[in-house]
């Protein structure tokens, strides 16, 4: 799982980084940021269905739901 979360990190910093060359964006961190808690959280609950974090928690807390989930394991 955590490995996913840093995919996702290092590739919505690449995406946002084409945006600003190609594109011609201002650099919005808050925005990456933003983009890789979502598209984490979407994956981790699409690969691990038994997860019992929601949203709202892995936005106030992702380390407390990535240890929640491997001490259920």
């Amino acid at each position: 799982m955590r490995g996913i979360v840093w995919v996702i990190m290092i590739w919505s910093i690449w995406k946002h980084r084409n945006d600003i060359i190609f594109k011609d964006k201002s650099c919005d961190v808050l925005e990456i940021f933003a983009l890789a808690q979502v598209k984490s959280w979407v994956v981790i609950k699409a690969k691990y269905r038994e997860v019992l974090f929601s949203y709202s928690d892995w936005c106030i807390d992702p380390i407390q739901c990535i240890r929640m989930s491997f001490s259920t394991h």
